[in-house]
């Protein structure tokens, strides 16, 4: 991996470097360890079982930190696992980067940073698809691979949109996804949540009302989420066979926190954020004035 160091490269951030090689396209991924060091990894997950998961970050939430702790313990639990060494990864994709259409190296960083705060090695890749990542996986380890993730995004791995450019099609991703050892952890989402996302596209909470929906305590799990009427064989297969499995032991009363409403909270003002996120995340937002936080009035919390 590229390395600066020397005086004569003193203001130069070896992450920032690293990102644009994947950027440019001069090399697939990139990671970090927790005090943002650049790593290898070829080394990091050279024969280690590896467990993963993807997602915004901005900023991580309970939620992020919950889904991977459970998984992880499921994860060292599988008959393959057991024994061997375990790589435990956050994923960022370029896509997600490039959301807002162009790269926002300050906004990298901080993903980065407050990642590496709470203890975790943070992966950077231009894999969008899962099963690109797992293949890319593939070329360092034989062992078993996990894969944390929301009702949102195993809904998006069943969206047959996503395989257009595969001459089989959905059939032929998930051929590749869950090829030697693959697994997926589905966290849990309220129906409330799960019904805006259906609607919306966008895994939000809903604004307070004052009014209790009878949907607040039903959950939408791995078990009971509802995919299109044809692949739904497809997806009792992968079930059954315990391709997929259903999260257990999360804290319910985090079930209602994601990242879109923790960021516009910040950037409103809005002191209630600091209640969806890890303590260490809250004072490094601060302190580093991070997402848009101090650029608005601060309102009470809720």
């Amino acid at each position: 991996m590229l390395k600066f160091s020397g005086p004569a490269f003193a203001n130069i951030d070896n992450r920032l470097m690293s990102l644009h090689l994947v950027t440019f396209g001069l090399t697939n991924a990139v990671m970090f360890g927790p005090s943002g060091e650049v790593l290898q990894p070829s080394e990091v997950l050279y024969k280690k079982a590896i467990l993963v998961e993807r997602g915004s970050f901005r900023p991580v939430t309970h939620v992020n930190v919950d889904m991977l702790n459970c998984a992880t313990a499921q994860f060292v639990q599988e008959p393959p696992v057991k024994g061997k060494e375990v790589v435990v990864l956050m994923e960022i994709t370029m896509n997600n980067l490039l959301a807002a259409g162009e790269l926002d190296a300050q906004d990298f960083l901080a993903r980065v940073d407050l990642l590496g705060d709470i203890g975790f090695n943070v992966l950077i890749s231009n894999y969008s698809e899962y099963f690109r990542l797992t293949s890319y996986f593939r070329r360092y380890t034989k062992e078993m691979i996990g894969v944390a993730m929301g009702i949102n995004n195993l809904l998006e791995i069943f969206n047959e949109k996503y395989y257009d450019n595969l001459e089989g099609g959905i059939l032929e991703s998930f051929g590749r996804l869950f090829r030697n050892a693959v697994k997926l952890y589905i966290y849990p989402m309220r129906q409330e949540a799960y019904d805006r996302y259906l609607t919306t596209g966008q895994a939000v909470d809903a604004p307070s009302t004052g009014v209790r929906s009878s949907a607040v305590n039903v959950l939408i799990n791995a078990k009971n989420v509802h995919v299109d009427e044809h692949l739904r064989n497809l997806y009792n297969h992968l079930l059954e066979n315990h391709y997929i499995d259903c999260i257990v032991g999360f804290e319910s009363s985090i079930l209602h926190i994601f990242s879109r409403d923790a960021l516009r909270r910040i950037k409103e003002g809005d002191a209630s954020w600091e209640k969806m996120v890890p303590t260490s995340v809250v004072a490094a937002i601060k302190k580093r004035g991070l997402f848009g936080y101090g650029t608005a009035p601060v309102a009470a919390a809720k």
